[in-house]
């Protein structure tokens, strides 16, 4: 004899699978983007930092390829509006670092052209910013510098995953003490390290990973400064990405859009989603969506807001447009 389920099994199953659905990092986006006022000159793979309450973007790549930028603009949040400050005192380029540590910002490294594997083409001049004066500061000691990550600690800096002519397994540290870089500080063991690479600091704590190698890896991990060590943490829910852009905002990690990419043009697909990484419960979830896919865009916290935008879409069209993500 066969016993139906019972109305009040059925109704468990069903209170159970909402809970999962819920809980799973592919349930629907909920979170609202809203278009900006757009930069009024369109580029990708530039690098932003915030000072104060505005943002700065400089540098990327124009509309034609070649042509890299050698600007600076200011984005006022409260007003919606750009302003183009004076040119700063060095070449434009794209895929640069930068970070702001209390009233101060860094900035540099990153690629320009024409050639790849080219010792002159991988920049190395580090400066700083207090909103008016550009300081330039010592060198940074290696030519990998291509798409770097930075993390700050109270006292230094520590850069990783930088893109010269092979994957880079060295991290390097900068002292706010001495101000100046120290070279292979530290080895990066037991991860498949990568380019382009997504990553950033979040509740005090350092991430870092996906990216292009080899492979293909959609591995995520944490840097634990005071051993000197990585550790793995759950991966992003997705085939691996590279060229992401990557902001903090409330304590969480979101890492929005980027490329796939299995090394030949033929499989290239861009991401058009925006994951939420937690590290108090190292889950992920996917939050909103992008209006359209994107690849190296950038991406900033101003006031509780996370913005986003610029880059190029999936046939290289430099983008303009600039959005918010309110929550």
């Amino acid at each position: 004899m066969t016993r139906r389920p019972s109305l009040h099994n059925i109704l468990i199953l069903s209170i159970f699978s909402l809970i999962l659905l819920s809980c799973s990092p592919l349930a629907e986006p909920d979170l609202t983007v809203v278009p900006c006022t757009p930069i009024p000159v369109p580029r990708a793979a530039a690098t932003v930092f915030t000072l104060g309450d505005k943002a700065y973007i400089l540098g990327g790549r124009a509309a034609d390829r070649d042509t890299y930028l050698d600007d600076c603009w200011q984005y006022d949040p409260a007003a919606d509006t750009w302003t183009r400050l004076p040119d700063p005192p060095f070449p434009g380029r794209v895929n640069a670092a930068a970070i702001t540590v209390g009233n101060t910002a860094y900035y540099g490294l990153g690629y320009r052209g024409p050639a790849i594997y080219r010792d002159s083409c991988y920049l190395t001049d580090w400066w700083t910013f207090d909103g008016a004066t550009w300081t330039r500061l010592p060198d940074f000691p290696d030519h990998y510098t291509d798409g770097l990550i930075l993390f700050a600690t109270d006292t230094c800096l520590f850069s990783a995953f930088g893109w010269y002519d092979t994957f880079w397994h060295e991290m390097n540290r900068f002292s706010f003490a001495t101000r100046r870089w120290y070279a292979r500080d530290s080895h990066i063991r037991d991860l498949h390290v990568t380019m382009a690479a997504a990553g950033g600091t979040a509740d005090a704590r350092h991430f870092a990973g996906t990216g292009y190698n080899a492979s293909g890896d959609n591995y995520w991990a944490e840097y634990l400064p005071a051993t000197n060590r990585w550790v793995r943490r759950t991966r992003i829910p997705t085939p691996p990405r590279c060229f992401a852009a990557t902001a903090c905002a409330h304590d969480a990690l979101f890492v929005l859009g980027g490329r796939y990419w299995a090394g030949t043009a033929d499989t290239v697909r861009l991401y058009d989603d925006v994951w939420q990484y937690v590290p108090a419960a190292d889950t992920w979830r996917l939050r909103a969506r992008l209006p359209q896919p994107a690849e190296n865009m950038i991406a900033f916290t101003l006031n509780g807001r996370l913005y986003f935008g610029l880059g190029e879409d999936s046939r290289s069209n430099r983008l303009s447009t600039l959005y918010r993500i309110d929550y």
